[in-house]
């Protein structure tokens, strides 16, 4: 498929949680494919204002900065490969599931394949087309007219449950249970090689490296990282892979993905952390998505009151189980 860039000005505003941060670490939080040293030499060119301003990338955000990005570059793809993409995409918008909904919030079953929200790479069809439409109410609700109703997200490849508030009460109260890490999150999760031990923890703090849209696990202290933390469960171990239950107790990109690769345990269908032994041995397998799916998720509505909402591992992901040993 064919490649070409069409240039085009974005802009974002600074929230209050931004404020005091750095301009180009604000910048290489949002757009995942620039990394901070390319945001840097953008700030420099000039091709960045604050407030209709020029700064330099060390410029410490305030909250309600108007933030333009001028010459911004996206990927488009040639015609026939975008119709193909668009019609994906539109398919994968039919097979969004309501799990359950009230007039305080939804909570919905996203299908692999699909982007949350508009960012610096998928500026095209994602779930907020469907969800501005489904809850017309959500245009008003939360901190980010691109992210409306939107307090957590779900990479592309991974599908499962998503909690959306419809209202700002809702939104500020599940806000606030996520800061505090009182959200439970249970994932599935296939990975490569057999596990020795029946149940671990992985408290390695995560940051951006410099390779594009990539994190990684720290082993030491460094600049800009941030901490994370995960458990996990084996549910079944087969001769090569791993079936296991995985919860979350902080939300950082990508931190299953990178906390079980750097164990060497990577998710199966994962392109982007697999570890060099699995591709040396040419065991990579192509699911065209992750083998991970969020299942069980639990919060407080506005009364207090304690709510969970499960489903059952997609037929796909089961499907494939079948062949293992």
């Amino acid at each position: 498929m064919l490649k070409k860039f069409k240039f085009m000005n974005s802009s974002l505003i600074i929230k209050e949680k931004e404020s005091d941060k750095r301009l180009d670490i604000i910048l290489a939080e949002q757009f995942c494919d620039i990394s901070r040293s390319q945001w840097q030499k953008k700030i420099k060119a000039g091709e960045v204002l604050v407030n209709n301003k020029e700064v330099n990338a060390s410029y410490k955000a305030k909250e309600k900065d108007n933030i333009e990005i001028l010459n911004f570059k996206l990927s488009i793809i040639n015609k026939v490969g975008k119709n193909k993409i668009q019609k994906d995409i539109k398919a994968n918008l039919k097979n969004i599931k309501v799990v359950a909904e009230c007039d305080d919030y939804a909570v919905i079953n996203k299908p692999a394949g699909l982007v949350v929200h508009p960012d610096g790479v998928n500026q095209g069809i994602t779930l907020v087309n469907w969800l501005v439409k489904k809850y017309p109410e959500v245009k008003e609700v939360g901190d980010d007219p691109y992210r409306p109703g939107i307090v957590h997200r779900l990479d592309k490849d991974v599908s499962g449950l998503l909690v959306i508030a419809r209202n700002a009460a809702m939104f500020n109260c599940l806000k606030e249970q996520f800061k505090k890490r009182k959200v439970n999150k249970e994932y599935w999760a296939l990975v490569h090689n057999k596990m020795r031990q029946e149940f671990g923890e992985i408290k390695i703090a995560i940051k951006r490296s410099k390779s594009k849209g990539m994190f990684i696990a720290c082993s030491e202290e460094v600049e800009d990282m941030k901490e994370a933390l995960t458990q996990y469960e084996v549910i079944k171990k087969f001769i090569n892979f791993t079936l296991l239950k995985v919860e979350i107790l902080t939300g950082r990109t990508h931190q299953i993905r990178v906390h079980l690769s750097s164990i060497g345990h990577p998710i199966v269908g994962d392109k982007l952390y697999v570890t060099h032994d699995i591709k040396s041995k040419k065991r990579m397998v192509d699911l065209g998505r992750l083998w991970l799916q969020s299942v069980k998720l639990g919060f407080k509505d506005l009364e207090g009151k304690k709510v969970e909402y499960e489903i059952k591992t997609d037929q796909a992901l089961m499907d494939f189980l079948k062949d293992l040993k």
